[in-house]
């Protein structure tokens, strides 16, 4: 039987950083240059972005996943942050 997404992905939380970083060629360079070209101004809306909290601590992030259990993660790692998960 084949597992759901979401499933698939909850499943894989704790490791999932770790592996995108390691299993992705540049994705070191890529990530950190990707998240650079984003808006800066105060209280930017950016989509589904939870690392760019880093950059713009002011900025709201519109989370969309298919695992509801990625988003109760991030939002739990950004507390008192303006995030909203759909």
């Amino acid at each position: 039987m084949l597992e759901k997404m979401g499933e698939f992905l909850y499943s894989r939380l704790d490791g999932y950083k770790d592996h995108q970083l390691t299993a992705i060629q540049w994705a070191r360079e890529f990530y950190p240059f990707s998240a650079g070209c984003l808006p800066m101004e105060p209280e930017a809306k950016v989509l589904d972005l939870g690392c760019y909290f880093r950059l713009n601590p002011s900025a709201g992030i519109i989370g969309v996943d298919l695992a509801p259990g990625m988003l109760r993660a991030l939002k739990e790692k950004f507390r008192g942050k303006q995030l909203e998960p759909i």
